[in-house]
């Protein structure tokens, strides 16, 4: 199975995505997964911003969980 198949439950979810470069560090990146291609995502965040993200790079990738009242849950490590 290609990432890009795995990825696909996530297509129109509000996720994080843990990254990793090399030069940087990790990070995560919060937002809305909208397209996914041949070995890249595209992201957009609350602001309306798009990233475009290297799968190469991506470590992880989970749902940002929501409370009964709509409100996003506390997410630890």
């Amino acid at each position: 199975m290609k990432i890009e198949d795995a990825l696909q439950q996530f297509l129109n979810t509000e996720c994080l995505v843990y990254v990793n470069y090399e030069s940087l560090g990790g990070s995560t990146i919060e937002g809305t997964i909208t397209e996914i291609g041949e070995g890249w995502l595209r992201l957009k965040d609350e602001e309306e911003t798009e990233s475009i993200i290297n799968l190469a790079n991506v470590i992880r990738v989970r749902d940002i969980p929501r409370k009964a009242n709509g409100k996003k849950k506390l997410i630890y490590g």
